[in-house]
């Protein structure tokens, strides 16, 4: 996680998309890009963000230990 923040403060615009943590887009219910760390065996994973956020809206099981 540091060496995305070391990107962001060294590019604020396009420091994150280099390191491949893509801009969130699209609205809430439809989901959008996430970045999980720690996943299993994995330093980071993009995700969409219904993986997280889809039990609030009611879609889908929230898994708190993905692997």
């Amino acid at each position: 996680m540091q060496d995305y923040f070391h990107a962001f403060i060294l590019d604020p615009v396009l420091g994150l998309k280099e390191k491949g943590w893509l801009p969130h887009s699209g609205s809430v219910e439809e989901g959008g890009f996430m970045m999980r760390f720690a996943q299993g065996n994995k330093i980071s994973v993009s995700i969409n963000s219904l993986v997280v956020d889809g039990k609030c809206l009611g879609k889908g099981e929230y898994d708190s230990f993905p692997r």
